[in-house]
């Protein structure tokens, strides 16, 4: 009954911190790639390439920096790692997304007098909205599934993912305990 509620806890720790790494990415992208399409080409071009290089970093550098950062590391550190590796990706896509919206169709709802909340609900979000679902997909599933991220920065075994703790059984040849967590998930 024990490890059964221990791997609970590692399940539901892992739903939270890839949902609040997934929401947090979205909340900070979104605003980034509004104010990128209405800035210069060569300021947008520049952050573009900028944020490629977010995208591939690799996992362990990021860690490590915010390690440096958050010295105790816990869930919200992994949180922060997660999004420092996501958002730049949400901004991306999503610009990309901004680009190819018809312009017409934003023209003619301002021309109507739509505010510009109005504008963005009716024209501008039925567009993107496919996209951010798409990409937040993903970017959960990649939290989830996370192994360095959490390994370099978690404070206890609640924090690890289900990948972490079967490596951890496989290392401690606890190959019962491991089969038990794959079978009654």
């Amino acid at each position: 009954m024990q490890q059964i509620i221990f791997y609970t806890l590692i399940c539901l720790s892992s739903l939270a911190q890839a949902t609040l790494s997934t929401f947090m990415s979205i909340i900070i992208a979104l605003p980034i790639a509004h104010a990128l399409i209405h800035s210069a080409k060569i300021i947008q071009t520049i952050c573009m390439m900028f944020g490629i290089f977010c995208m591939v970093m690799p996992t362990q550098i990021c860690a490590l920096g915010v390690l440096c950062l958050f010295p105790s590391g816990g869930f919200f550190a992994i949180v922060c790692a997660h999004v420092i590796m996501n958002a730049p990706l949400f901004v991306y896509v999503v610009t990309t997304t901004y680009n190819n919206i018809d312009m017409h169709t934003i023209w003619i709802a301002q021309s109507s007098c739509a505010s510009r909340m109005r504008v963005y609900k009716d024209a501008i979000w039925p567009v993107i909205k496919p996209v951010v679902l798409c990409i937040g997909a993903i970017t959960f599933i990649y939290c989830l599934s996370s192994f360095s991220v959490p390994l370099i920065l978690s404070t206890n075994e609640y924090v690890y993912t289900p990948d972490i703790f079967l490596y951890n059984a496989y290392e401690q040849s606890d190959f019962f305990s491991g089969l038990f967590f794959i079978r009654n998930t």
